[in-house]
């Protein structure tokens, strides 16, 4: 009985240190993508994070910002991907799942309706809060400050705003000012949306 015990002791101690060990690693490799990502200028970003995932060791984050620039850049079906990729990475980055549903559900090209897809699925996801996670606040973060400033809005808003391109922004800014269709109500900073971002 007593060595069924000490055993069992042990397993839990095992269990305890590789999971702080696989935290620890998660937040490294995030950190890694991020200072990859502000350290370049916005035309070397792609290849600052992609270098990351070259390496041996998963880099979700640097999958979820490899997957941000593919979107800006307007490739909705590559930005899928690696949305995919960051998520099944790290399943605590809730936006990247988000995104790469977002993403399969939207058109690509000059008449993407990306801002509406990604409104569309929040809604149906149940509206998660977005950046409970340290690491996936800290790129959301790394998101919103390597992008033009935006107007005022709602934490939802601030995400699809720093990931879409530059007529996915002005789409948003015709929304605030003008005859916004219902879906769009959410991305007022005035919205009553819950999030940490």
């Amino acid at each position: 009985m007593r060595f069924v015990l000490i055993i069992g002791v042990l397993f839990v101690g095992l269990v305890v240190v590789a999971a702080f060990v696989s935290r620890r690693r998660r937040i490294e490799t995030g950190s890694r993508a991020i200072a990859a990502w502000t350290g370049s200028t916005a035309e070397s970003r792609a290849a600052a994070v992609r270098a990351l995932l070259d390496d041996a060791a998963p880099n979700a984050g640097a999958s979820f910002l490899l997957a941000a620039d593919h979107l800006r850049h307007g490739r909705v079906k590559e930005a899928a991907r690696e949305f995919g990729i960051a998520y099944h990475g790290d399943f605590r980055l809730e936006a990247a799942a988000l995104l790469t549903f977002a993403c399969l559900k939207a058109q690509e090209g000059s008449e993407s309706d990306i801002v509406e897809q990604i409104v569309r699925t929040w809604q149906e996801m149940k509206q998660p809060e977005l950046g409970k996670s340290r690491i996936e606040q800290a790129l959301l973060q790394c998101l919103v400050e390597t992008t033009r400033d935006p107007p005022p809005l709602s934490p939802i808003g601030r995400l699809i705003w720093s990931v879409v391109p530059a007529n996915g922004c002005s789409q948003i800014e015709q929304h605030l000012i003008g005859n916004a269709p219902a879906w769009a109500a959410c991305l007022r900073a005035d919205s009553a949306e819950p999030s940490s971002v």
